[in-house]
């Protein structure tokens, strides 16, 4: 521990000494980076949370400033050379800070990921597997709907404030589609199972992709770690060389898809070889690091409303604008989508550095530029805050493999914190734990709980034993 808190600091120390020189500044977070995902290799498994935060940050922050380095070509700065300089430095820190919250979980914690799991009972089963059928039958149906709808229409439609007219009945079941397939897969079923239930969870997001959205990515990079912990936890081998093998061959025929479809959402033709539209993909994913540099930038010009506070505030918004306390309480909702309520009242960071970066217009029209845990602490709390938070994600990501294989709630809950948690690199801080004030999740856990209670007490599965 003293060895790498030794070599933290000089870590630190080298970012102080080289950040004033772009060149000398990527290099040095790059190896932080580097160094954070080496050091998960030994204990791949116990650390995959942590492996894959690392490779989200490396695509969404790191990919960019690293390819103008390559290239050498610094001429698409969307800021000042100063303000992407800050950029940098902060990442760097918070790079640092979350391998000190991961020395800090392995200082103190020496338990083995559980080989026997908690029994679940079968009633929990039984009762998340029906309300998943439910909602992700009805989810596809209305994920496609909309597709039918939207397909022909730009991508930009989907982050305007007007949307699709569907039964809010509908809606609503649709949209607890996520919790109830993580119900589903925190009652540990077979391999078999998982795989038909994760096949009918990623078919309910495809139109959703096939519109733009990327945030169904997360589901893929998400069962990622579910099977890389089942296969250390159960007695048979989940992961085999073919599945392997399959996914280094796909990968690249992923990436290199995924890269192609950012020139067919935009109309335009994509002239690159395959290698050259797999590099110009994570260059494109990198934007979050410009909103990274814009947020330092437009710092002293963001909204300064009453006690604003983009790290912990979305909370806040959430919990006095949903629907049932602005009716009580009378206040107004911000709306949904891109709308000038949000872009100059709240705590959303996304909407009011894309209003002022991008123009009031533009905004309208439903660009964005999205956010990231690393400028929201910034601006929020400086340096020390961006270590100190980082440093709390990286103790989160090490601890959440070791409650998988706990009691039913505590697998739900370490299963939706891990397929949020991933993604903050380019969301905001609290997006991981926003699910627990999110009155569908509320609903849907109360609905299983009630079901699960009334199917215990009339004994239906003991009468069919």
């Amino acid at each position: 521990m003293k060895k790498k808190l030794c070599v933290d600091l000089a870590l630190l120390l080298s970012l102080c000494l080289v950040q004033y020189d772009m060149f000398f500044l990527t290099l040095v977070v790059t190896a932080i980076l580097v160094r954070n995902l080496v050091e998960c290799i030994k204990c791949l498994t116990e650390r995959s949370v942590y492996f894959i935060f690392n490779i989200m940050i490396l695509v969404f922050i790191v990919g960019r400033p690293l390819i103008r380095l390559i290239r050498n070509d610094y001429t698409d700065l969307f800021v000042t050379k100063e303000a992407t300089l800050v950029a940098l430095l902060i990442t760097g820190v918070s790079l640092i800070g979350i391998h000190f919250g991961k020395e800090l979980f392995e200082l103190y914690n020496q338990k083995q990921l559980i080989q026997e799991d908690v029994p679940i009972k079968r009633y929990y089963r039984l009762v998340s597997c029906v309300l998943f059928i439910c909602s992700v039958a009805i989810s596809i149906g209305v994920e496609f709907y909309k597709y039918s709808i939207l397909k022909n229409e730009s991508y930009l439609v989907l982050f305007k404030e007007t949307a699709v007219n569907i039964p809010p009945i509908l809606d609503i079941i649709a949209g607890l589609s996520l919790f109830t397939y993580i119900f589903y897969l925190a009652t540990n079923p077979s391999k078999l199972k998982s795989i038909l239930a994760t096949i009918l969870y990623v078919l309910s997001t495809l139109p959703g992709f096939l519109l733009g959205k990327r945030i169904q990515i997360a589901s893929l990079v998400f069962v990622v770690i579910y099977f890389v912990i089942r296969n250390k936890m159960d007695k048979k081998r989940w992961i085999t060389k073919r599945y392997v093998i399959a996914g280094l061959v796909f990968l690249p025929i992923i990436v290199f898809i995924l890269g192609q479809m950012n020139y067919t959402r935009s109309h335009k033709v994509n002239e690159h070889g395959p290698l050259s539209t797999m590099v110009d993909f994570v260059y494109k994913q990198g934007t979050t690091f410009d909103t990274i540099a814009q947020g330092v930038y437009y710092e002293p010009v963001l909204p300064e409303n009453f006690a604003r506070n983009y790290t912990f505030g979305p909370i806040y918004d959430y919990l006095t604008q949903n629907s049932i306390i602005s009716k009580i309480l009378g206040t107004r909702r911000f709306g949904q989508g891109n709308n000038l309520i949000s872009a100059n009242f709240g705590n959303n960071f996304a909407h009011h550095i894309s209003n002022i970066s991008l123009g009031e217009d533009v905004y309208l029209l439903g660009h964005g530029r999205g956010t990231s845990y690393v400028v929201e602490n910034y601006i929020d709390f400086g340096y020390v805050g961006v270590f100190l938070l980082s440093a709390f994600i990286g103790y989160i990501l090490c601890i959440l493999p070791f409650y998988f294989n706990g009691r039913y709630l505590s697998r739900i809950i370490s299963l939706l914190i891990t397929f949020h948690i991933v993604t903050i690199p380019r969301y905001n801080f609290v997006s991981f734990i926003s699910f627990l004030y999110d009155l569908k999740f509320i609903f849907a856990i109360s609905i299983l709980f009630s079901l699960s209670w009334i199917v215990s007490k009339l004994r239906i599965l003991d009468k069919k034993q």
